[in-house]
C-alpha cells in the first residue's frame, strides 16, 4: 500500500477559523472536524482547549465594572494560565491552522512517497524547519500565524479596554476602597495559574528515552512557534499523535513559556502591591491580557 493512501486515511484534523463576537471584543476562535480513522486524544484536545478558553474568556472580560466583585472576577479571571501548557496549546492551535491548507498537507504526502514516511518523520523532528520549505509551506505558515496574530491582537485591543477602564472607574467611590484579603486573593491568583501538578516539565521526553534521540535536537528548541507548527502538522498529517512521543517536543515553545512567565510574575507583583480596587483593574489590563496578547504576537512572527 502506498504511503500517500495509507496517510490520507489517517489526516487528522481539517481546521476551519471563523470569528465569534464577545463581550469584550471580536474573538478569533477555530473549530475543527476530526476524521474517525485517527482522533486527538482527550490531552491534546485539553491543552488546545484551555489556550482558546483562556483567550476567549479574558478578552471577553468587561470594561463595564460595577463594584468590587467584578473587579475580583476578573483579577481570577486573568491568573487562569499554566505557561508551559498555554504555550502548548497556543503551538497546537497553530499547528491546526497550518493543518487546515490542503497544498501542504498534499506536500507532505508526497514527500513522504518520495523518500519513505520514516524518514520523512526523523526530518521533521530532527529539524523542524525543513517543513517550511515543502510546496504550500508559506501559505500555511501564512494561517497559523494569522490565527495566533488574530488571538492575540484580540487580547491586546480587550486589555487597552480595560487599562482604560481602570482610570475612568476611579471616580466612582467604590472604586478608591482598598481589595479585602488582598493577601487571600493573591495567593488564590497564584493557585490558579500552577496548572497541571508538573508545570509542564515532566512531559519534555528527556534524549534517552526518545526514538532514535530526537527529543535532543537543538532544533526543536530553537526553531520560531510557526516552524514547529508547520512540523507538528506535517507528522499529524503523516499519522502521527501531537502528543505523542515524536511529536511532543515540538509542542514546548521555551520563548513563549519565559515570556508568559514573566507576564505572570508580573502579574502577581502588581497584585502585591495593589491597594484600591481600580489598581487592581489596572493590573489585570496590562500583566494579565496586554501582555500576554504580546507574548503570542510575538510567537506568531
Amino acid at each position: 500500500m502506498h504511503v500517500h493512501h495509507r496517510a490520507a486515511r489517517m489526516a487528522a484534523v481539517a481546521v476551519v477559523a471563523g470569528a465569534v463576537l464577545a463581550a469584550g471584543g471580536a474573538v478569533a476562535q477555530a473549530a475543527w472536524e476530526v476524521d474517525s480513522a485517527s482522533r486527538l486524544s482527550t490531552e491534546a484536545r485539553t491543552v488546545v482547549g484551555r489556550f482558546q478558553r483562556f483567550m476567549s474568556e479574558t478578552t471577553g472580560i468587561s470594561p463595564q465594572f460595577r463594584d468590587g466583585a467584578g473587579v475580583a472576577a476578573a483579577v481570577r479571571r486573568g491568573a487562569a494560565y499554566d505557561p508551559p501548557s498555554f504555550s502548548e496549546g497556543m503551538t497546537l492551535y497553530a499547528a491546526l491552522a497550518a493543518l487546515s491548507d490542503p497544498v501542504f498537507t498534499e506536500a507532505v504526502r508526497a514527500r513522504a512517497d518520495n523518500i519513505g514516511r520514516d524518514p520523512l518523520i526523523e526530518e521533521l523532528t530532527t529539524n523542524p524547519t525543513l517543513a517550511a520549505r515543502l510546496p504550500g509551506a508559506d501559505r500555511a505558515a501564512g494561517r497559523a500565524s494569522a490565527a495566533l496574530t488574530r488571538e492575540g491582537e484580540a487580547l491586546i485591543a480587550a486589555g487597552r479596554s480595560i487599562k482604560q477602564a481602570a482610570y475612568d472607574i476611579q471616580r466612582q467611590p467604590w472604586s478608591t476602597v482598598f481589595m479585602p484579603n488582598a493577601a487571600a486573593t493573591l495567593a488564590e491568583v497564584k493557585a490558579l495559574g500552577s496548572g497541571r501538578p508538573d508545570a509542564g516539565q515532566a512531559r519534555y521526553i528527556p534524549a534517552s528515552s526518545s526514538p532514535m534521540g530526537y527529543g535532543a535536537s537543538p532544533w526543536v528548541a530553537t526553531s520560531g512557534t510557526v516552524d514547529r507548527a508547520l512540523a507538528l502538522a506535517a507528522l499529524m498529517t503523516l499519522g502521527e499523535a501531537p502528543d505523542g512521543d515524536l511529536a511532543r517536543p515540538l509542542l514546548s515553545d521555551g520563548r513563549t513559556g519565559q515570556c508568559l512567565r514573566m507576564a505572570k510574575m508580573n502579574y502577581h507583583q502588581c497584585l502585591a502591591a495593589a491597594g484600591p480596587q481600580y489598581e487592581g483593574v489596572f493590573c489585570v489590563a496590562v500583566h494579565a491580557m496586554i501582555e500576554p496578547g504580546q507574548c503570542v504576537t510575538a510567537a506568531s512572527r
